[in-house]
């Protein structure tokens, strides 16, 4: 922080002197002009005005030479992304670039919304997102994702206790669209940190909130690895020739649509800023546990084949994880209420 003492020039006119070194790393020179902005709390913001017009183009040059595990380029590729860089120049030092290196990136580019090769060589790939933030508001990719985990959930439930393969396999291929949203809604959170300008046309008013939001999207992106993991025990079920009878299948059901109601709950609470709504769904996940406990206490006393019995357990246990990603819902709920109302 530097301090600097206002000065008055003439009768009327107030000035302040610009540090040096900002002034230097902005390039800026004698009769550049310079943005003031006044925030919400009172604070002014200083700008370049070329900063202001547009976000600069952010370039990452990776070495795929270097990526020598699997799945090492791919996941630089998403780090980047989210990173809000632009441009991603990919080279390698031989004649051609590996093929496994290639597939990688390809198999990255299905992720990430918004990201195509804009020039390809035997040896160069460069990369680029098109995406404008201003297009995808921070709040509408909430209830996208909450809409698509949300259906993820109850279809897993329904394959696992109807033997429904073809469900199953639905609520696999889903996961990947979750991550897509999931990855765009980091992006556009770095991108707000970084700009202020920007974090007013994605929606997000106060930086502070921030925070909150990622926890937001964390806990719904769980919701959908936990209904994978469901779909993928109603698989290995299926291709062990067991089916859950109808005592267990029953409790399952009445345990996910408590579940169910209390993550829609926190989710219309964050969303309505209703404190009251989101009180309701943390006093309602604190009774969670007997649905667990009850469906143990069935399996173990009704299920003979080990196989089935290990995997009743795990669909209880990603049934209870997922209340735990509502709660932390609930809990972020609560606290945007409580910095909205200071």
């Amino acid at each position: 922080m530097k301090v600097r003492n206002v000065q008055l020039v003439g009768k009327y006119t107030f000035t302040l002197s610009l540090p040096k070194d900002w002034v230097q790393k902005w390039s800026l020179k004698k009769g550049d002009k310079i943005l003031i902005m006044e925030e919400e709390d009172g604070s002014l913001r200083v700008a370049p005005e070329t900063k202001v017009e547009g976000r600069p183009l952010a370039t990452y040059k990776i070495n795929v030479d270097k990526c020598e595990q699997p799945r090492m380029l791919e996941r630089l590729l998403v780090g980047n992304y989210i990173l809000g860089r632009e441009t991603i120049e990919l080279t390698s030092e031989g004649e051609t670039m590996k093929p496994e290196h290639v597939l990688e990136v390809r198999k990255a580019l299905r992720k990430l919304t918004g990201l195509s090769i804009v020039e390809e060589a035997q040896n160069r790939i460069v990369l680029q997102c098109f995406i404008e933030p201003v297009k995808f508001p921070i709040e509408r990719l909430v209830k996208r994702l909450h809409a698509l985990t949300s259906m993820m959930h109850s279809d897993s439930v329904e394959a696992v206790i109807n033997a429904n393969k073809e469900l199953a396999l639905s609520v696999i291929q889903r996961e990947a669209e979750a991550d897509m949203i999931y990855w765009l809604m980091l992006r556009q959170l770095v991108i707000a940190a970084e700009d202020r300008s920007a974090a007013k046309d994605i929606g997000i008013r106060d930086v502070k909130h921030q925070q909150g939001l990622r926890v937001v999207a964390k806990s719904l992106e769980s919701i959908a690895d936990q209904s994978e993991e469901i779909a993928k025990i109603c698989l290995n079920i299926m291709d062990a020739s067991l089916k859950i009878d109808e005592s267990v299948s029953k409790l399952i059901r009445e345990f996910s649509n408590a579940v169910s109601a209390i993550h829609n709950k926190a989710l219309e609470a964050y969303l309505k800023r209703d404190p009251q709504l989101a009180n309701e769904a943390l006093n309602e996940s604190e009774e969670i546990g007997k649905y667990e406990a009850k469906i143990n206490e069935v399996a173990i006393s009704s299920v003979k084949d080990a196989r089935l019995l290990m995997a009743i357990y795990k669909v209880a246990g990603a049934l209870k994880n997922i209340n735990m990603c509502a709660t932390d819902l609930a809990k972020i709920a609560i606290n945007r209420y409580l910095a909205e109302a200071e």
